[in-house]
């Protein structure tokens, strides 16, 4: 044989060796690459998952605080008349009571805004409370004026509007944000 053919021979084996380590390490390296593109999709889509829960969940007590005024405007009449005791009271504001929990939730989206919303719809709606039940505990009471409860009652009301509506363009905005 002739030493050409065996150098010529070697060097195809070993250029050809080469081209498929290379190959072979770059194939790699594009898989580790996609897969950490993969990873970090699957991470991004999973924290958009749970902010849209967290989302959800102060949207539903936002809402459960505005659906409070609108169960005591439909039942003023029979608060003023004293039919409303401290039991309907209670079975009104229960599913408040089973969200207090989420009345933080703002902080953990980060949103100081919505918090700020959140608090007032809170304060508000304790406040409300208050006032029924001194019409509900003192139902029996010929001198307290209803009347009177109630149109603080009315007023109270009327300022539950504006951050209730805050809080929703506010929680809009958080949507929005997520996507882009």
């Amino acid at each position: 044989m002739d030493t050409n053919t065996i150098i010529g021979a070697a060097i195809a084996i070993i250029s050809s060796s080469i081209t498929a380590g290379l190959s072979f390490l770059f194939r790699c390296l594009e898989s580790d690459k996609k897969r950490k593109w993969e990873i970090e999709d699957r991470n991004k889509e999973n924290e958009q998952k749970v902010t849209i829960k967290r989302i959800d969940q102060v949207e539903s007590l936002v809402t459960e605080y505005y659906n409070l005024g609108g169960t005591i405007v439909r039942n003023l009449d029979g608060i003023y008349e004293g039919n409303w005791d401290y039991k309907t009271l209670i079975k009104e504001v229960d599913p408040l009571i089973k969200k207090f929990h989420l009345t933080q939730m703002p902080k953990v989206l980060g949103d100081s805004k919505l918090q700020t919303h959140v608090d007032k719809l809170h304060k508000l709606s304790e406040k409300i409370v208050d006032l029924v039940s001194i019409i509900s505990v003192n139902s029996k009471d010929k001198k307290l004026d209803r009347r009177e409860v109630g149109e603080e009652i009315l007023k109270v009301l009327n300022e539950l509007e504006e951050p209730y509506s805050n809080a929703i363009r506010r929680l809009d905005t958080l949507r929005k944000n997520i996507y882009s």
